[in-house]
């Protein structure tokens, strides 16, 4: 049984402006999975979605952008969120904008 069908996953994920979404790729040895989090919403529900997705096909999931591992658990996945670059443009978009140019 699919976690969601793609029409209802699309409803879930779609909030105003932001979108989450999951991408496949796929080579003769196999695929890679990309998912997006728009760190501007806070939806757990996809969140969850992810994990149980990782738990059922057994694979882990890297934050590129930390360069870490992290567990197929959702605070695990929000608490790396919160370190990335986008929650820091999406909390406060001025601001990031006016920090990169201290960099």
């Amino acid at each position: 049984m699919p976690l969601y069908d793609r029409e209802s996953l699309q409803k879930k994920t779609r909030h105003g402006r932001g979108f989450n979404r999951i991408d496949t790729f796929f080579e003769s040895d196999g695929c890679e999975v990309s998912i997006r989090i728009d760190a501007r919403t806070d939806d757990r529900a996809f969140i969850a979605t992810v994990c149980a997705l990782a738990k059922r096909l057994g694979c882990s999931l890297h934050a590129q952008e930390l360069d870490e591992t992290i567990p197929a658990e959702t605070n695990a996945i929000v608490e790396a969120l919160t370190r990335s670059a986008s929650w820091r443009f999406a909390l406060d978009p001025k601001a990031f904008i006016r920090d990169l140019g201290r960099g």
